[in-house]
C-alpha cells in the first residue's frame, strides 16, 4: 500500500488576518477596561 499524501502548509500572513488579530486585541482591551470600570464602581 502506497499512500502518497502531500500536505503543503503555506503560512502567509495576510492583511485580513492582521486586522482580525487587531480586532481581537481591541476587544480584549475594551473588555478589560470595562471590568476595571465595574470594579471601580463597586468600591
Amino acid at each position: 500500500m502506497s499512500q502518497g499524501h502531500s500536505h503543503a502548509h503555506s503560512h502567509s500572513h495576510t492583511p485580513g488576518l492582521h486586522s482580525l488579530n487587531k480586532a481581537f486585541i481591541t476587544g480584549i482591551l475594551l473588555n478589560l477596561l470595562f471590568v476595571f470600570a465595574e470594579f471601580g464602581a463597586g468600591l
